[in-house]
């Protein structure tokens, strides 16, 4: 069985930790990031309806999953 006091004394450890994901990327989110996550959301809706299409190509390049992965290493 889970220990719940474990997990949420980990999870505050995480978020105390000034060099974690979440204090370097998702709580100072800035209005640019945001927005990155806005178009990932959207892009990665494309990509799946691509693929349900049957249009998904068979190069990266130009692809809808090419832009998603640009905006996610920007």
């Amino acid at each position: 069985m889970i220990n719940r006091e474990k997990i949420q004394f980990v999870i505050q450890r995480y978020k105390d930790d000034s060099a974690s994901v979440y204090n370097t990327w998702f709580k100072p989110a800035s209005g640019a990031r945001q927005k990155a996550f806005s178009t990932i959301r959207i892009g990665v809706k494309e990509v799946v309806k691509d693929i349900k299409d049957g249009v998904f190509p068979n190069d990266f390049k130009e692809s809808s999953l090419e832009r998603v992965l640009t905006v996610i290493t920007e």
